[in-house]
């Protein structure tokens, strides 16, 4: 999809897609491998709006089966501090994944600060197709 989004040609972005734009161990490293060895120049995060994650996660009773549970999990902290509302916490939960990506890994961390990498949240609007920055 973000081919589509960005009017690209298929293999002209490395990208690594997950459920709620959560990121884990092996997305770290996928982040990581395009970082260092392919040279990205920019890590945009990239959520969207009615994320059907988040939703379930916003309104989530407690009943989830095999690994859903821990994609709830990581997305849980954004939705307590968006008071369960969904537009909030999707935007909640770009803001913590780019957190977490800067803690987490040393690769981004020394390139940000070097200059010679760019992290940037967006929000697509799946109503109009426009893609928004996210403070």
């Amino acid at each position: 999809m973000p081919e589509f989004i960005f009017d690209v040609n298929r293999g002209d972005l490395f990208d690594v897609e997950t459920a709620g734009y959560v990121v884990d161990e092996v997305g770290l490293g996928t982040i990581e491998y395009g970082v260092e060895h392919l040279g990205t120049p920019l890590l945009l995060i990239l959520g969207h709006t009615r994320c059907g994650v988040v939703t379930a996660c916003c309104g989530e009773d407690g009943r989830v089966h095999g690994h859903l549970g821990s994609i709830l999990d990581r997305l849980t902290p954004a939705v307590q501090r968006a008071g369960r509302d969904v537009d909030r916490a999707i935007l909640e939960n770009l803001r913590k994944t780019k957190r977490e990506i800067l803690e987490q890994s040393e690769v981004v961390r020394r390139r940000v600060t070097e200059g010679r990498l760019e992290m940037v949240t967006a929000l697509y609007r799946l109503e109009t197709g426009e893609v928004e920055p996210v403070e």
